[in-house]
């Protein structure tokens, strides 16, 4: 019943079909890839809210697959012209999901960039939250892996900086049984 909304005219309930795709593809693996061959087609589209429907709808279907194929389809949006900071912000987002616990140098390359680059009336956008949860999501349970990352940061300015850190620090040592390094970050 999804099927009939992907041919809706108003982009909205266009966008809520895609990220139905997305949320009945998750955990199911299909040689096919229907989630990839429908929701490629939106990532890089001319309205921000199908672009979302579909970078979201991909990061809930290959969750934790670490695809290169579907993370290579999500690296342009870091650096399209066209990306508001919501749509970057939720890419960040969707690789994480999908790189979730691998360290994947690509997305971290990409979400670190993308944090390097944006001006501070960019970073207090609220979508830009998102970033550090993508990077902190592809490092989840990692635990010393992220202490480049953590001086990479250094580079950011606060207030953002601090919630980064801190949000890269508690996904890496999430899960853990590290009590000791957790009661001290809080």
């Amino acid at each position: 019943p999804i099927d009939k909304y992907l041919y809706s005219s108003e982009d909205h309930i266009k966008s809520g079909a895609l990220l139905a795709c997305g949320i009945v593809n998750c955990g199911v693996r299909n040689e096919c890839d229907p989630a990839l061959a429908l929701l490629s087609d939106y990532v890089l589209h001319s309205s921000n809210i199908m672009r979302i429907g579909a970078i979201v709808g991909l990061g809930l279907a290959y969750a934790g697959s670490n695809r290169e194929a579907v993370l290579s389809l999500l690296a342009p949006v870091f650096t399209d012209s066209k990306s508001t900071m919501e749509v970057i912000s939720m890419a960040g987002l969707a690789s994480g999901m999908i790189a979730v616990g691998s360290c994947n140098p690509d997305v971290t390359a990409s979400i670190m960039q993308t944090l390097m680059e944006k001006s501070e009336a960019d970073l207090k956008d609220t979508y830009a939250r998102f970033l550090p949860l993508g990077l902190g999501l592809c490092h989840l349970g990692r635990q010393e892996a992220v202490e480049a990352i953590i001086a990479a940061l250094e580079v950011v300015p606060e207030p953002f900086r601090s919630m980064a850190v801190t949000m890269v620090e508690v996904c890496a040592y999430a899960g853990t049984g590290r009590v000791c390094f957790i009661s001290e970050i809080l």
